[in-house]
């Protein structure tokens, strides 16, 4: 039988980070659950380390990218690998609280017409991200989408088209065009993903450096 939930990982580099990932999925009191690993070309060595999890737990599957193509083409292609009724996803640099899962089955179970879940963050670091409407201001991290928390339906998911490889803000234009398609949407509270933004490399941090950068006045 197909899994209930499909967790897609996307990772580059980050050998280091990874395992926090797994061990907070690992630890859900969920357990119908498949995951697949999408290693984006790493350098490092991923995939030796990977090796472990997928020794200890068959239902973990990894992937390897041959050339690096970023976040978004990584996270469709896991979504083609999938088999869960529902396809869901947490970064490499990101963790579960234990009840993640679970507390999202129950919304679903409990209405079957919601289509995607949304929402319930824990932020660890900097609250805020350059405004994608006006890259000139921030915006605190409640006011958008964060993909990581997306639960959506694989069927569903097919039909939108999956995320569009863009410069900035591809979980927001995700979102946007699942409403504009008329997806049936419903917000989380209950903060069990927890969102790191002190993470070297990451893209949205590097937005908000080169705004602060931009704006600060000259020393005289």
């Amino acid at each position: 039988m197909n899994p209930f939930f499909s967790v897609i990982i996307c990772t580059y580099n980050r050998s280091d980070l990874l395992p926090r990932a797994l061990d907070s999925l690992l630890a859900q009191s969920e357990s119908d659950w498949e995951a697949i690993i999408v290693d984006d070309a790493s350098t490092d060595n991923t995939a030796e380390m990977v090796t472990k999890y997928t020794s200890a737990c068959p239902n973990i599957r990894f992937f390897q990218r041959s050339v690096n193509r970023g976040v978004a083409a990584a996270r469709n292609i896991g979504v083609t690998l999938s088999k869960g009724r529902y396809v869901t996803f947490l970064d490499s640099d990101d963790e579960y609280e234990v009840d993640h899962l679970a507390f999202r089955r129950r919304i679903l179970v409990r209405d079957r017409m919601i289509q995607m879940l949304h929402g319930g963050i824990r932020i660890v670091g900097h609250p805020f991200v350059v405004d994608k409407d006006n890259p000139h201001e921030t915006i605190h991290l409640s006011r958008c989408e964060v993909g990581g928390t997306f639960v959506i339906k694989n069927e569903v998911f097919q039909k939108i088209g999956g995320f569009d490889d863009l410069a900035y803000a591809e979980d927001s234009h995700f979102y946007e065009t699942a409403i504009e398609s008329g997806i049936q949407c419903y917000a989380v509270d209950h903060p069990s993903y927890i969102y790191y933004r002190n993470t070297i490399g990451q893209l949205t941090s590097q937005k908000l450096m080169s705004l602060e950068n931009s704006t600060t006045d000259p020393t005289p």
